[in-house]
């Protein structure tokens, strides 16, 4: 019952705070414009690029999310069942930190989830449900017409990095240019994985909520781990963003969203995964092999010194060995996809607040 009482109170007390924050807007920007003075100069130019272009719009987007978790959490507290769901408490409790707009919010999520986390669990109601397997998926048939097909799509993509230079770069020439070659491989890669992508698409979409089961506590992990290696790039680099991703968020939101959203997992996910797995068959092999090779994919033709190329890396390969695991875990292509899809739909949100959202037009 004293559980119950004081999520009642920290919730409610959570959405306060965040309607108080939705109306003294301005006046919070000015404070975090103040206090990210001392942060890193590059993590600061980002910041005071997002405040000054979008504050209004993240602090009232953050602040909508903190209040619809902690109704989450009334409604558990109401129903009682804040220890069946224990790790989705300690999880919201733990996105409340990264949402939190004032410091007392930021204690509020501490204590939330020290409670949470010490509470036992003492009746046959506070036990979560047996979650469902994930069905078992066996591993594609690989021949020397599939061995080839990849090494082909391979080069086929990687031929991007040569060819690009060349192309006269007058606006939308390049775009045009760049749009019939992502429309190609990405119509190349639906006939060369046909099979696989079919069959996974199927399983994926018949055991969704079985798939969102397994992955989201996975993806907990990740982005705690992803987080720590961004800012380890932060401090070796003196830089928030690689060169890929200012060019992505240069171009305008009608090409990069769709690029990133459908081509991207895509065409990545069936390369970096499927064609990659195709040559090795060794779990752990496998996991690093695609992680460096996703990694630096993204930066080695775009930095100018090796350095930042392997510094800037680190992130990416994070999530290429992420999704490697996952493909391992789950063997099934749409489980990366929707995964690569929802992580750079996330990541488009914030380059957009970061920039403003007319720049993107």
């Amino acid at each position: 019952m004293k559980r119950k009482v004081y999520f009642y109170l920290s919730g409610i007390t959570q959405i306060i705070i965040a309607f108080f924050a939705i109306i003294n807007s301005q006046k919070l920007i000015d404070t975090m414009l103040e206090t990210i003075t001392s942060y890193p100069d590059a993590l600061q130019e980002r910041m005071t690029s997002l405040f000054t272009n979008s504050g209004n719009l993240y602090i009232l987007i953050m602040a909508i999310i903190t209040i619809l978790m902690n109704i989450y959490l009334i409604f558990l507290a109401y129903k009682d069942r804040l220890l069946k769901k224990k790790g989705a408490v300690i999880a919201i409790s733990i996105a409340s930190l990264f949402t939190s707009l004032y410091a007392i919010s930021e204690l509020i999520a501490i204590i939330n989830i020290i409670v949470i986390a010490s509470a036992k669990r003492t009746r046959k109601e506070d036990y979560p449900e047996i979650k469902k397997e994930l069905p078992i998926l066996k591993k594609e048939e690989v021949n020397k017409k599939k061995i080839i097909l990849s090494i082909v799509l391979i080069l086929f993509y990687f031929s991007q990095f040569i060819w690009a230079d060349y192309i006269p770069d007058k606006g939308i020439l390049k775009i045009v240019i760049g749009l019939l070659f992502y429309i190609i491989l990405i119509i190349a890669t639906l006939y060369i994985f046909n099979d696989p992508l079919r069959r996974d698409f199927k399983i994926f979409k018949d055991n969704f909520k079985t798939y969102i089961g397994h992955i989201l506590p996975m993806m907990g992990k990740f982005y705690l781990i992803y987080f720590v290696s961004a800012t380890l790039v932060i401090i070796l680099s003196k830089s928030v963003t690689s060169v890929n991703q200012s060019n992505v968020e240069s171009l305008p939101l009608w090409y990069s969203l769709p690029l990133a959203i459908i081509y991207a997992p895509l065409v990545e996910e069936s390369l970096f995964r499927g064609a990659i797995r195709r040559f090795i068959k060794n779990d752990k092999i496998f996991i690093a092999v695609s992680a460096i090779a996703f990694g630096l994919l993204h930066t080695i033709f775009t930095e100018v010194t090796l350095y930042n190329a392997l510094v800037l890396a680190i992130p990416y390969a994070t999530m290429g060995g992420f999704l490697a695991y996952l493909y391992v875990k789950t063997n099934n292509m749409f489980a990366n996809i929707s995964f690569h899809a929802f992580h750079n739909t996330m990541a488009m949100i914030l380059s957009i607040l970061i920039t403003g959202l007319m720049i993107h037009f």
